[in-house]
């Protein structure tokens, strides 16, 4: 899992065309969209991280010497077991556990034995916040331009025990190192630290808008965590009587959705 080789396959392995047409009607954006600049989205090297290219990640898992497969096809460990993989969901969300169900069998497909462990919003921070499980089966913030990382960046950058790509790497941000169980980030995850902190004391724009671009990019090309798919919308029912309600919204946690819609404006009409 420390290995970048070892997260790109696992990316390449996953048929997000099919996902999209599955789970979301065909309705969401590719993962690149997810960026907030067109130079990093229309980047050949982000775009191919998040192709669908079985035989490639067939050849990084070969190439990581994880040629051995028991009886079922799945690759073994040196000591002769199998690898297995399990995707942490939260049943609060009804779609994450569908799409983790089929991210599950494409890395199936490739000899990575994965299963997927549904638990309840109950269970889920306890879990999170112990760094309790392998991988984080959820939605990724927006990579909001500019100042994003004052608002909502523990997507993004390791500086929170929520994190979920590296919970005791935010746990040593957080605590100064001293936090029992802490680990400190070391190479692109340490530098994205350090540009976090010049941005967060920063006043000069271009100065800001560089260290985020720097942050955009290593995170893309660490592949801590695999963009699945972009934005998509959400439907939402509201009664023929109640008035006032846009047509439109943008849900994200940044904007206290939907508080900055204005709902006390909302009204029924009689």
């Amino acid at each position: 899992m420390r290995d970048v080789k070892f997260r790109t396959a696992l990316s390449l392995a996953i048929n997000r065309e099919d996902i999209n047409q599955i789970a979301y009607l065909g309705q969401a954006t590719p993962p690149y969209t997810i960026f907030p600049k067109d130079s990093m989205q229309n980047d050949p090297e982000i775009r191919k991280l998040y192709e669908y290219n079985v035989d490639e990640a067939n050849r990084l898992l070969d190439e990581l010497g994880l040629t051995e497969k028991d009886g079922d096809g799945f690759r073994l460990r040196p000591d002769g077991k199998p690898i297995q993989l399990t995707i942490l969901t939260n049943v609060g969300y009804a779609i994450h556990p569908d799409v983790m169900e089929l991210i599950a069998q494409y890395w199936n497909k490739v000899g990575i034995k994965t299963a997927v462990d549904a638990i309840t919003g109950t269970l889920w921070w306890p879990r999170i916040n112990s760094a309790d499980y392998q991988i984080a089966g959820y939605t990724l913030g927006s990579l909001y331009p500019g100042k994003f990382v004052l608002t909502y960046s523990l997507f993004v950058i390791p500086n929170s025990p929520n994190t979920y790509y590296g919970p005791l790497w935010g746990l040593w941000y957080t605590s100064g190192g001293k936090a029992e169980g802490a680990v400190k980030p070391t190479g692109d995850a340490l530098k994205i630290i350090e540009n976090f902190d010049k941005i967060i004391v920063s006043t000069d724009p271009d100065e800001i808008d560089k260290l985020t671009d720097e942050i955009l990019i290593l995170w893309a090309k660490n592949l801590w965590a695999i963009p699945v798919l972009g934005f998509f919308n959400f439907p939402v029912v509201v009664k023929d009587n109640l008035e006032n309600v846009p047509e439109k919204g943008t849900l994200a946690y940044p904007y206290c959705s939907p508080g900055y819609m204005n709902p006390e404006q909302f009204f029924f009409k009689k």
